[in-house]
């Protein structure tokens, strides 16, 4: 068939045009008696051809194919269209069986065909029963709505589809039903159909109001909490009065409020929080989230009025709590603390709470902290000591404290490796280049040190990786970081960079890739490409965007390099989507052998099977990928279902199997069994298979040779096959008249039915 030579996108366009000129001529008529008339590869384009003109009578004739799936993709093109008469449609729904009309329901509700789910809803509530007609009461008008909603009611669970788009008749059938219930009894109610009327708070949030002001639990309110957010937009108040209720103190106290509600809640007055306030501050984590919403300005009024109404006279301020306040009152609170007997009597509280002065008051205190007999004392006193010099917000304090931890050369491990990991927590913007100094000596120590541990050597690894991430503006920091890995992990080994674009702001990554240009380069020159790829992993999308690091990745690629170096080289560079039918085969060009790859493979089924002919119906491929001697069996299923309608053209008659049976020559009776259960798994092998196996001397399930094959064209089993057969003598099904199978496959054919196109 022409277009065969074209990528399945392509080929596809093909069609389109051909169709719709075609049906601009009259000629699509025929065109299409002609496609129906030849295999089930012809029947397909037929089929897409139709939707395409609009030829319906092409499609309802669709409807009889002996292939389960193009009748599927006939059904849902015919519901989809908009001139389908509900009459046809009540006509097959009363013959077809469960699972189909399963899947007509929801292509109904997909394409929210009110006229059908009007005209189908009594007849199939009559003759299937209500579970059916729920199933389609979303798509029906208001009225209709309104009728049925009671009687079906206890078939729709927690009714949040219908409350998105009834959310009026919703709330009213709600409130017939609490009224009539006992207050013992709204509280079942509730865990049922709670999540259905707060689903309605977008649109109608003071009626969602009214209902929990009126019918809710005293002693706690439904969930889901992350609702309430559009409740606190209309109407913080009412909210506030909900929550700070008396009755629900103890549901309060035990449940986490989700950001969406404490942002929206932030923005009030102070003096209208005081009450949730006061309900949080037992929680000393609940109520520092809290305080970490509100603006940094109003944070001091909010917790002095938060505990305007206890005597604190001899409290001590909730760590977490002090974390969040401003320093002036941080400061404050901690003197208060100190000067109680019991902090006074401790000593491990009395450094705690010294930690929070500031860095000229708590510096000697910590420092002798740090000279302690026992090793856990040690470690306690240089984290405080590192984190009271970050909390001061001064680079300063934080060059003294890196130059104290100079010290760490003859101490014990333990306490050397805790020093480092609260190093390593230290907010970036405070590293500067003056540590530079400092921080070789202490990597030069550590290194040097006999009993350094992993754990230690991780941290100062986390470091350079935290100052390569997010100082790499300043080259002194950069080369500092670039020679600790070097120092530490060698040339063969190269960290884990993270994420590096999510913290990088619109173009940054440019600036980011020049900062370790030179460490990529040298690594590339001297075929080694682990930092190449360790930068590429760390900027993620915003790699595809840098020229110079994607032809460095080509360039990992070619023949020359170690298989795994070219395996991960390849993931990479077919990451980016825009380029990915270009690059694969420019891969394939290459090692014909790379086929075998997951990445190389999921990018030929889905954009360029016009090139599975060489792997399917050629020799097998040999080469670093694939050994001499053994039959490539495809390792993972297409899960794009892209290329799903072309496969079974391009692998035709003579195709050999890959799947299946011949895994590999004069493989065993045990080994043909085990491939033959994973090919009958869900969505095993190809998705993009049309036809069973062709015969081999192991087929599954052969038949006796009395009894006959099927008659008719093959249709598809639930075994998806590597490679499909012709239509021909030799070909038969596993399982005759098995259905269409798994998910996977059928959104293949949905994927270009108008309105669901790619």
């Amino acid at each position: 068939m022409d277009g065969d030579h074209l990528p399945y996108p392509a080929r596809r366009r093909l069609f389109a045009a051909r169709a719709l000129a075609g049906a601009a001529d009259g000629s699509l008529t025929a065109t299409l008696e002609r496609l129906r008339a030849g295999d089930r590869h012809s029947r397909d384009v037929a089929l897409f051809m139709a939707v395409v003109g609009r030829d319906q009578p092409a499609v309802l004739a669709a409807l009889t194919d002996v292939d389960p799936s193009i009748r599927l993709g006939a059904l849902m093109a015919w519901v989809g269209a908009g001139g389908t008469a509900p009459e046809p449609v009540a006509r097959f729904v009363a013959r077809a069986p469960a699972d189909t009309r399963i899947r007509l329901y929801r292509r109904i509700r997909v394409c929210r065909r009110t006229d059908l789910a009007e005209a189908l809803i009594d007849p199939v509530r009559a003759r299937f029963g209500d579970a059916e007609a729920a199933a389609l009461l979303p798509v029906c008008g208001a009225a209709t709505v309104a009728r049925l909603l009671p009687q079906l009611t206890h078939a729709l669970g927690e009714r949040t589809a219908l409350t998105r788009h009834f959310p009026g008749i919703c709330l009213d059938q709600a409130e017939r039903e609490l009224a009539a219930l006992p207050a013992a009894a709204r509280a079942a109610w509730w865990a049922r159909y709670g999540p259905g009327v707060l689903e309605a708070a977008p649109a109608l949030p003071h009626r969602v109001l009214d209902l929990l002001e009126g019918f809710a639990p005293a002693e706690s309110l439904p969930s889901p909490l992350r609702a309430y957010g559009s409740l606190v937009a209309a109407d913080p108040l009412r909210v506030l009065e909900l929550l700070t209720a008396p009755s629900r103190a103890a549901w309060l106290a035990g449940v986490t409020l989700p950001a969406a509600v404490l942002a929206r809640l932030s923005r009030m007055p102070v003096a209208a929080l005081t009450g949730l306030a006061r309900r949080l501050r037992r929680r000393g984590a609940a109520f520092a989230r809290l305080l970490r919403y509100v603006a940094p300005r109003d944070r001091e009024e909010l917790f002095i009025l938060a505990m305007s109404d206890v005597d604190r006279s001899r409290s001590q301020p909730d760590p977490d709590v002090l974390e969040v306040l401003p320093a002036r009152l941080r400061v404050a609170e901690a003197q208060r603390a100190l000067a109680l007997e019991p902090v006074r009597q401790s000593e491990p509280l009395t450094l705690s709470f010294t930690a929070h002065l500031p860095w000229a008051q708590a510096h000697e205190p910590l420092l002798a902290a740090t000279r302690q007999a026992g090793a856990a004392d040690r470690i306690t006193g240089w984290r405080l000591l590192i984190r009271c010099a970050a909390r001061s917000n001064d680079p300063a304090a934080v060059l003294a404290a890196t130059h104290h931890l100079q010290r760490l050369r003859n101490e014990q491990d333990p306490v050397r490796g805790n020093a480092l990991w609260q190093l390593a927590q230290v907010r970036p913007a405070l590293l500067r280049p003056e540590l530079v100094e400092p921080l070789e000596q202490i990597v030069t120590d550590v290194v040097q040190a006999r009993d350094s541990s992993p754990f230690a050597l991780r941290q100062l690894s986390d470091l350079a990786v935290l100052v390569l991430r997010e100082r790499f503006d300043s080259p002194v920091l950069v080369r500092w970081a670039l020679h600790t890995f070097q120092r530490l992990l060698g040339d063969d080994r190269v960290p884990d960079l993270g994420n590096l674009d999510r913290g990088l702001r619109r173009g940054q990554e440019v600036q980011a890739f020049e900062a370790v240009r030179g460490w990529v380069l040298r690594g590339v020159e001297r075929a080694k490409y682990e930092p190449l790829f360790a930068v590429a992993r760390a900027l993620g999308e915003r790699a595809w965007r840098l020229p110079d690091l994607q032809s460095m990745l080509e360039r990992a690629t070619r023949r020359g390099n170690l298989a795994d170096v070219t395996r991960t080289a390849v993931d990479l560079w077919l990451g980016d989507p825009r380029h990915r039918a270009t690059r694969v085969e420019a891969v394939l060009r290459e090692d014909p052998s790379a086929i075998a790859l997951p990445a190389v493979w999921r990018a030929v089924c889905a954009r360029r099977d016009d090139l599975l002919g060489a792997a399917l119906t050629r020799p097998p491929p040999a080469g670093r990928f694939v050994p001499a001697g053994v039959r490539w069996v495809p390792p993972a299923p297409c899960t794009c279902g892209a290329g799903c309608p072309s496969t079974t053209r391009r692998t035709s008659t003579g195709s050999r199997t890959s799947c299946g049976t011949a895994a590999r020559p004069r493989s065993g009776a045990r080994r043909r069994c085990v491939t033959r259960r994973r090919c009958r798994r869900r969505g095993g092998g190809w998705c993009c298979s049309g036809s069973s196996p062709p015969t081999t001397p192991w087929s599954p399930r052969r038949r006796s040779p009395r009894s006959p094959g099927p008659t008719g064209p093959p249709t598809r089993s639930r075994c998806c096959w590597a490679t499909s057969a012709a239509t021909g003598p030799g070909s038969r099904s596993p399982r005759p008249g098995a259905p269409a199978g798994s998910f996977r496959r059928r959104r293949c054919w949905t994927r270009w039915i108008p309105g669901r196109a790619r």
